[in-house]
């Protein structure tokens, strides 16, 4: 494919509204442990955590650890399961950890309802179409290693996976719980309003069968989303927004190198290709993890300086490609 020659504002608002698609989405919770709220499903799991570490000063490690995948990972399979299989030594640290600040836990967690719904309200009343009756979002037991925030679709479903420990880290400062919330929201609304976005997370995080995920697609997945949780909390730090507060300086480091790679390999398909560009980082090319994480997001910046990002959750196919490459050509460290 040609790379453009036209400035972006070329891309009109018509262009854009051309590359639209809708997302339908249907899902079921454990009985008892769901709140319905408008446009979503809450799964709230942790009250089973405490009935779990009630009286269990005396139980032995590997018997909690036991029950633990007995009563909440089994009830929960599919969701955990995104996040691959978890051994004994990471449970045990987990439930050994949080039974000394179970008292506390139980105060963040009966306040996460209300704190979610809040940013939920303030989310869906600037971005696009966002929830329905198949939206499921899940708060379970889980240390930082073993689960943060995710948001995964299967076929007509949608789920929002969030770990405790990465939530309730944040629940006392909203700022910072709003920014990180946000970020996830906007991955939903992306795969639940534009096709091409839902596909890349089906095939990329999920194995599905479909086409293969592109380094620019998931660079723009994240990228729009940090841009989207900055633009809807505007007092957010960079941390808040990158949960890094010198990722911008690393990347600035190896801009000329970075910017390259990307524009070289923007139509990779390698899973270890997107994975050091976009979230692992590659030490012996001295990469600094979230690079294109944070590419992606400079070019949202760009790309939102013309247009809505109401719009630019729905840009997909060839205008979202020429977009971007013709955009990351014009790009500057800061």
């Amino acid at each position: 494919m040609s790379t453009p020659r036209a400035r972006i504002g070329a891309f009109t608002r018509r262009d854009i509204l051309q590359a639209i698609g809708a997302a339908s989405a249907g899902a079921a919770c454990a009985p008892g442990l769901a709140a319905v709220r408008p446009g979503y499903r809450l799964v709230n799991a942790m009250p089973q955590l405490f009935k779990l570490l009630d009286g269990s000063a005396d139980t032995q490690q590997s018997t909690l650890v036991a029950r633990f995948r007995a009563e909440i990972i089994a009830a929960h399979a599919e969701v955990y399961g995104f996040f691959g299989a978890y051994s004994d030594r990471v449970l045990g640290r987990y439930l050994a950890d949080v039974a000394t600040r179970a008292a506390r836990q139980r105060e963040q967690s009966a306040g996460f309802p209300a704190a979610f719904a809040d940013t939920w309200a303030s989310f869906v009343a600037a971005m696009p179409r966002t929830g329905g009756e198949a939206t499921t979002v899940h708060l379970l037991p889980a240390s930082h290693e073993m689960m943060g925030g995710a948001v995964r679709a299967l076929g007509a479903r949608d789920f929002v996976a969030l770990g405790s420990e990465e939530m309730f880290e944040r629940v006392d400062d909203r700022r910072a719980l709003s920014t990180y919330l946000d970020h996830e929201l906007t991955h939903l609304c992306h795969n639940q309003n534009n096709p091409e976005m839902r596909s890349v997370t089906e095939t990329f995080f999920l194995d599905r069968a479909g086409p293969k995920a592109r380094l620019y697609q998931l660079m723009w997945l994240e990228g729009l989303a940090a841009h989207a949780s900055k633009m809807l909390n505007p007092d957010a730090s960079v941390r808040d927004v990158l949960l890094s507060d010198d990722l911008p300086a690393r990347v600035a480091a190896r801009w000329p190198q970075l910017v390259e790679g990307v524009r070289r390999n923007f139509d990779a398909t390698d899973p270890n290709i997107i994975g050091a560009y976009v979230f692992n980082g590659d030490e012996a090319q001295h990469m600094p993890k979230s690079a294109a994480y944070y590419l992606g997001m400079r070019l949202a910046d760009e790309l939102a300086k013309h247009h809505d990002v109401r719009d630019l959750i729905i840009l997909r196919g060839e205008a979202l490609r020429s977009a971007l490459l013709h955009t990351l050509q014009q790009l500057t460290p800061f």
